[in-house]
């Protein structure tokens, strides 16, 4: 009871298990790939992400961190979702696509995730490997509690 007086409107208390994630050094993401038979319009997936995905509040919340015992608290942000949403240039006739692609994700975990926005990215691969013709990447933190 005493932590919901501490807590404004809107913002949410971290999870104990969200607060072992948040530690210094310990990063741990999900990245997962999903892929397609054919080729999806990068557009549309944005709008659809914007009627859904968004309306999670973990998709649409920073994560605070303050000083003393139970400061982190999830903060309720307006979301532009262009900021999340990464389609690098890739050029088509690459020698070895499936190679490439899991380079890319196995690359993702070394560039962190940007603090000041809701901690997710979706990486929109033009890429035709041999089981799909576009890929999807997303790299999403483990603070979800």
């Amino acid at each position: 009871m005493a932590m919901e007086k501490q807590v404004t409107a809107g913002e949410v208390p971290v999870s104990p298990f969200s607060r072992l994630f948040s530690l210094q050094g310990f990063d741990c993401f999900n990245i997962v790939t999903i892929g397609f038979k054919n080729e999806a319009n990068p557009c549309a997936l944005v709008e659809g992400f914007k009627n859904t995905l968004i309306n999670h509040p973990r998709f649409s919340s920073i994560l605070e961190t303050g000083q003393g015992e139970h400061k982190e608290k999830w903060i309720p942000k307006k979301v532009k979702i262009e900021d999340h949403v990464v389609v690098p240039d890739i050029d088509p006739t690459i020698d070895n696509p499936d190679q490439f692609l899991e380079d890319y994700t196995s690359n993702m975990v070394f560039s962190p995730l940007d603090m000041s926005k809701p901690l997710w990215e979706i990486h929109i691969l033009k890429l035709k490997t041999l089981d799909c013709r576009i890929s999807y990447g997303g790299k999403i933190s483990s603070f979800f509690g």
